[in-house]
């Protein structure tokens, strides 16, 4: 049986990423998530100029997420009887 590496590196580095994503949530406090509804603006605006890796995590993220997609949706389709 062989190991398709493409899938499994790209498993290993989403996982990664999605553990590094979540400690940096779980390690800072938001309280601005309980804030009123009238401060919203403010308090994102606040959030990205206090939290700016926290900000470029999530664009990595979503940039990995979109270029994986785009890999998936261009490799060619296997044949049933080719191997």
């Amino acid at each position: 049986m062989k190991i398709d590496w493409i899938k499994t590196l790209g498993l290993i580095f989403s996982t990664l990423l999605a553990l590094v994503f979540a400690a940096i949530l779980l390690r800072e406090r938001f309280a601005f998530l309980w804030a009123p509804t009238e401060l919203v603006g403010q308090n994102v605006g606040f959030v990205l100029n206090t939290y700016l890796l926290l900000d470029l995590v999530a664009i990595v993220f979503v940039l990995f997420a979109a270029v994986a997609c785009c890999v998936v949706m261009l490799v060619p389709l296997k044949k049933e009887g080719a191997e």
